[in-house]
Order: structure tokens, then C-alpha cells, then sequence
């Protein structure tokens, strides 16, 4: 009899514990505990070109490669590749690596802009092979760029001086370049 009163009271027990029975219960319990961490990668990956055309064409290309240590300094290596022409001579084969950092200016600064600024420095060390020689070209460019956001790339466009131009070993004439760049 015993036994008929200790079953009928778990039965009873049970019962009343499924009768506390709610919806939200229905979450796996471990989904709740668990941690979101798909935060994007601070890497960042991309380049710029360069396009000239006239007496002098030119074709530049530069992939990139950069880490962004805050949310406003990012910091990489490129290697660029241009492929210079002048009108009545041959052809120059120029490439080389290459270190270049952007700070983004804070919001405060850019809030009513379209784009985030960004100022931007770039040291490339360069080999020009002309037939069997070869020098060193060593360019250090320094302007602000324009960053439009894509998400958490995007397109860069900007105006960059040479600070490094010297008229007898410089690439091109002008010490300003323009630059457009894309950034995954």
C-alpha cells in the first residue's frame, strides 16, 4: 500500500511541475548562454590605381593589404606595379613594396560630410627598369582622401603631394597625384 501512495504522489508531483509549464521555456538553454562573436576582421585588403593619358600614359596599380589597430588608425604594405609610357620612348617597368597608414578624423570633425576623411601617408621604395638598368625610386605621399563607406569597406578618393619629388629621378612630372582606391 505503501508503493500505491509513493507512485500516486509522484505522478501528483509530476503533474504539478508540468503544470508551471511556460512558453519561454521552449529556448534551448544553451543558446542563451552562448556568446556572440562575429565581430568583423580588422584586417582590410584592397588597393589604388592610377590612370594618365597624353604624351605620358601610365597604368598604377597597388594591392594593399592593412590592420586596423584602432578604430581610426589603420596600418599596411602594398606593392605597387606602373607601367609608364612617354610618347617617342619605350616603355618603364617601375614596381615595388610599400607602408601606408590612414587616420580616419573623428566624427565630430565629419559628422555633416557624406564620406569619412581620411589622412592618409604612403613611402613606396620602387625599382625603374629601363632596358638593363634599374634605379631606385623612393616616393612619399602625404594627403587627405575621402572613405566612402560601404559597409565595412568601401571607396577611397583623394589628392595625395609627393613630399619626397625630385624633378631628375621622379616617375611623373608633378609632384601631385589623384588616387582611387577600394577597401574590402
Amino acid at each position: 500500500m505503501r508503493w500505491y501512495i509513493l507512485l500516486i504522489c509522484l505522478l501528483l508531483s509530476n503533474a504539478l511541475i508540468k503544470a508551471q509549464y511556460v512558453v519561454d521555456d521552449l529556448k534551448d538553454p544553451y543558446e542563451e548562454q552562448s556568446v556572440d562573436t562575429t565581430q568583423p576582421s580588422k584586417w582590410m585588403f584592397g588597393g589604388n590605381f592610377f590612370i594618365s593619358f597624353g604624351d605620358i600614359r601610365s597604368v598604377m596599380l597597388t594591392p594593399r593589404l592593412g590592420y586596423w589597430f584602432t578604430d581610426q588608425l589603420l596600418v599596411g604594405g602594398s606593392y605597387t606595379y606602373i607601367n609608364w609610357r612617354e610618347t617617342g620612348f619605350s616603355a618603364f617597368n617601375i614596381h615595388g613594396p610599400g607602408v601606408y597608414s590612414m587616420y580616419r578624423l573623428p566624427s565630430a570633425v565629419t559628422d555633416n560630410l557624406p564620406a569619412d576623411l581620411l589622412i592618409n601617408a604612403e613611402f613606396d621604395y620602387l625599382w625603374l627598369q629601363a632596358g638593363n638598368e634599374i634605379s631606385n625610386v623612393q616616393q612619399l605621399f602625404v594627403g587627405p582622401l575621402a572613405f566612402f563607406r560601404q559597409g565595412r569597406g568601401g571607396v577611397t578618393v583623394g589628392i595625395l603631394y609627393n613630399v619626397l619629388h625630385n624633378p631628375n629621378t621622379a616617375i611623373f612630372a608633378s609632384p601631385w597625384q589623384y588616387r582611387f582606391g577600394v577597401l574590402f
